[in-house]
């Protein structure tokens, strides 16, 4: 048996936005997020509050690899208690692009780390872009997909270059 690989993408072809959108973040995201890492390697993640480089509000998290101890660092928020994302169909964030060709992966863990979705993309632009996952069609699944129960959101950077 041999397992297939898909790619999706898609475009809003409209300039409006969702009614009511939950926000889980925007200023002062330093608050939000916390960074860590995984294996052994040379790398660490650094975040900062950006006042002159932003898409809206007062300022944008500014993400930025360093020297470190660690092979893949991420952000990662925990939920307590745990989010309901049921009623919603999407993920969206704004992401500035440095064409580093970098790709990032967010996970989305229901109830426990031993159930996540993947949701893939690739930092292969330059500028602010509007990313739109779609929550019911991850990249991959591990275990179950339970949306009513969100455990955590983690944003792990792979192929990073010190700098970036």
């Amino acid at each position: 048996m041999s397992m297939g690989y898909f790619q999706y993408d898609f475009i809003v072809k409209n300039n409006k936005y969702e009614h009511n959108p939950v926000v889980l973040a925007d200023d002062d995201q330093t608050s939000y997020w916390s960074t860590w890492g995984w294996g052994e390697g040379n790398l660490n993640i650094e975040i900062s509050n950006n006042s002159s480089t932003l898409q809206s509000g007062t300022n944008s998290l500014q993400i930025q690899i360093i020297s470190g101890n660690k092979a893949t660092p991420y952000l990662y928020h925990t939920f307590s208690p745990l989010a309901d994302w049921s009623m919603y169909d999407f993920l969206s964030c704004w992401w500035y692009g440095i064409n580093s060709n970098a790709k990032h992966i967010f996970y989305i863990y229901f109830n426990s780390s031993d159930n996540y979705g993947r949701y893939e993309f690739q930092d292969n632009f330059l500028g602010w872009q509007r990313l739109i996952f779609p929550l019911r069609v991850p990249s991959s699944l591990v275990g179950t997909m339970d949306l009513a129960n969100i455990y955590r959101l983690l944003l792990a950077n792979f192929n990073e270059e010190l700098g970036n």
